[in-house]
Order: C-alpha cells, then structure tokens, then sequence
C-alpha cells in the first residue's frame, strides 16, 4: 500500500466527519469525547511516506480489526508528534519527495479519525453523508482516476516538449544548420506533440464527462469506474510514449537533456 502524507491540513474524504476536522482546523480541539479508539501494533513502519519533513498529519494505511473483529483495511488520521520519522530516504533521484519512513509507537487513533479503504472505493464515506451536496465526495474513488495523482503525469511532458522546441530554434547542427529546419528533429517533435495531446485531450474528456455524471445525480456504474481507469492508462500511455520518443534520441542533445530526462522519469512514475 502507498502510505502518503497530507502536508499541512489534509483533504482526503475521511475527513469529512466534523469532529475530525475540529481536529486538523482547531488546534487543541478534542474529538468527541466517547469516541471509539483504534489500537494500532505495538511498534509499525510506514516506508515511502512523502512530504513526511513538513506534515502536521499523516494519513496511515494500516490493517484494523472491525466491530466484528474482521481484519480491513483502513487510513487512519495521526498527529505529526505521535509519529517519529526515520531519516533513511537516502537516494540519487527524488531526494525532494522525503518519503521516509514512519515509525509509530502505541499508538491509539479515535473511530472518527479513521475511514474504511472500502467506503472510499463504494463512495460510502462519512464524508459523504456530511456534505451530500459535494458531488466528488459522493463517487467511488476508482471514477475519480481523471481528477487524482494520473493527471501530474500530464504536466511533465508537456513541459519537455515546450522547453525541446524552444531550444532547438536557435541550435546549429555542426555549425551550419538550425536543428529546427531538420526534417528529422521536425519529424520526432511532431510525432512526440500528437502522443502528448492525444493523451490530454483524453484526460480532458474524461473529467468533463464525469464531472457531467456527478451533477446528474444518476447512479455511477462499474462500467463508468472501468472506463476512467482504461481511459486515463490509455492517455497516461500515449504521454509518455510522446515524451519516450525523444528523451532517449540523441538528436535533440545534450543541452535539453537533463530537462527531458527528469520529465521522463517524472511521467513514468504516474503510469
């Protein structure tokens, strides 16, 4: 499982329970005061926790047991100094993400700070039945592929083939011809252009199209959940075949090279 960090005050639908956002927006506040409490194990790491050095709150994944005492899968909401952080993200790439790990200690976490990993798929969430009103709280997470991490993937690539096509307008090829005339850096950067716009205009579809599903009020089927998630794979695709099919061809060169290898990067770790 991904266990991420909210930085700052965390967004995520189980917070939608007033008493945990009494939490998160009022410091000091307490929760409510018979609450339910969650027993996690006595010592548990959490690795891969970005954003873990400016969080005040962490959202945890961890295995719970029920009312019924059935082993689920739930995100639980913990204070920033109920955590301690162990410095051990030490990595070529990525450095910025501090995605360390988390080790927590005893901890006990109230019912109304927790949310059920199933709820969220079903789009049965307290925070639903708080706020009817906010259609995007009210969908199963899988509809919601177009609107979450996917789309990050988008802005990398475009922004390669931006700074690519800037650069190349004033390079010299052996010191005779601007690479922007060669039929063949024309060739690359157009077949890269059409597999990027392919894919966001793909994306941009999806999320008009589901936004429209929301505000009907109609019933979201598990075909429309399927058709998101094949959609935006497909658009994910087509982005980063665009920014393959250049980021390792050496005719663009070496001056835009550390720019197309970090979108490279940047765009396969959201396929």
């Amino acid at each position: 499982m991904d266990h991420r960090l909210h930085v700052g005050t965390g967004t995520d639908r189980c917070l939608g329970r007033r008493s945990a956002c009494r939490r998160l927006f009022q410091p000091g506040a307490a929760g409510d005061g018979a609450a339910r409490r969650r027993r996690l194990a006595p010592v548990q790491a959490f690795p891969f926790s970005s954003g873990s050095s400016h969080a005040q709150w962490a959202i945890i994944g961890a295995r719970c047991p029920d009312a019924g005492e059935n082993i689920a899968t739930r995100y639980l909401l913990v204070p920033r100094h109920e955590i301690e952080i162990i410095d051990d993200w030490h990595v070529l790439g990525l450095r910025a993400t501090g995605s360390r790990t988390l080790l927590l200690r005893d901890v006990f976490v109230a019912e109304h700070c927790t949310v059920a990993l199933r709820d969220l798929y079903d789009g049965t969430t307290p925070g639903a039945r708080v706020h009817p009103d906010y259609d995007l709280l009210c969908a199963p997470r899988g509809f919601l592929v177009p609107f979450s991490l996917a789309p990050v993937g988008f802005s990398p690539g475009r922004r390669a083939l931006a700074v690519t096509a800037e650069t190349l307008r004033t390079r010299l090829s052996r010191g005779m011809r601007r690479m922007a005339d060669s039929e063949v850096v024309q060739l690359q950067l157009g077949e890269a252009g059409a597999a990027i716009e392919v894919g966001t205009l793909v994306l941009h579809a999806r999320r008009e199209e589901s936004m429209a599903i929301l505000r009907s009020g109609r019933a979201i089927l598990d075909d429309d959940i399927l058709r998101n998630r094949r959609d935006i794979t497909f658009a994910l695709h087509e982005v980063r075949r665009g920014v393959g099919a250049w980021s390792r061809s050496p005719v663009p060169g070496r001056c835009t090279a550390p720019i197309r290898c970090r979108c490279w990067r940047a765009t396969c770790r959201r396929s």
